[in-house]
């Protein structure tokens, strides 16, 4: 509530406030599940460039 109540000093209607704080908790884990799919993949990339990755353990299954 004190995102709010700055907000409305500086002339935001707090329903506006209050609906972006609504929304925010369904997008959280959305943002949050890129996050991890781009720290993953660009990780995979770097040590692939590196030439770290045992392919075996991906080619026995």
């Amino acid at each position: 509530m004190l995102m709010a109540s700055m907000f409305g000093m500086f002339g935001v209607p707090v329903a506006a406030v209050m609906l972006f704080i609504g929304i925010e908790s369904i997008m959280d884990p959305i943002c949050t599940a890129g996050n991890v799919a781009g720290n993953v993949s660009s990780s995979f990339i770097l040590v692939r460039m590196e030439g770290k990755v045992d392919e075996s353990v991906y080619k026995e299954s």
